[in-house]
């Protein structure tokens, strides 16, 4: 199937797919945001594939295709030609040029992997998560057992002491993250905050 064929199946209004049309549509766009044309969540949608015994792309082929990299789909297995119900959301609403950037950054987006919190701290932290890992060793528990972090350099989080590293685990990802889409992380009057394409997130 064309690729021209495979974004026609977002027609307003269309309800039902057919397994190959589904796959074909699993290999031109990313679960995560075929899954809002639908929608429905990823895990979802994953699990309409799962179901329908359909194939979805593996790990780094997104990010070698954004690199114009070849990449080889896995073939759709032999499977009954059932019909699935799928609802399609309605065409995006409001200003054009909003719309035109609110897809122009989806489709930004899904050149990169998506954020995995790593099972155990890195040995070498970022920046932000150090100065945070920093500030709640420092921290004394207050009268109901918690540590706060409160530095202009890292994330400011209160936190019990049992889930200190999960949070610093889950800060140390999206910190990299940003830099690898190439956001900036500048310091703010409570603590850090992340400037995409000139635009700040945070105070």
């Amino acid at each position: 199937m064309a690729s021209n064929d495979v974004r026609n199946l977002n027609d307003r209004g269309r309800r039902n797919v057919s397994r190959e049309e589904l796959y074909a549509l699993v290999g031109e766009t990313p679960l995560s945001r075929l899954a809002k044309n639908f929608g429905m969540s990823d895990v979802g949608l994953r699990k309409v594939c799962v179901k329908h015994n359909i194939p979805t792309p593996p790990l780094g082929y997104w990010a070698k295709r954004a690199h114009g990299k070849r990449v080889r789909q896995p073939p759709l297995p032999p499977g009954k030609n059932s019909t699935i119900p799928i609802v399609f959301r309605e065409a995006p609403e409001g200003d054009p040029e909003i719309v035109a950037a609110q897809e122009e950054a989806l489709a930004r987006e899904a050149a990169y992997e998506g954020v995995t919190v790593s099972a155990e701290l890195p040995d070498r932290l970022q920046a932000v998560t150090a100065a945070t890992a920093a500030a709640l060793k420092a921290s004394k528990l207050d009268e109901d057992g918690f540590k706060s972090a409160s530095v202009s350099k890292g994330v400011h989080v209160t936190v019990s002491p049992a889930s200190v590293e999960r949070v610093l685990r889950t800060i140390d990802a999206f910190a990299r993250a940003a830099e690898t889409r190439g956001y900036t992380i500048t310091e703010g009057t409570n603590g850090v905050r992340i400037v995409a394409g000139e635009i700040p997130f945070g105070k």
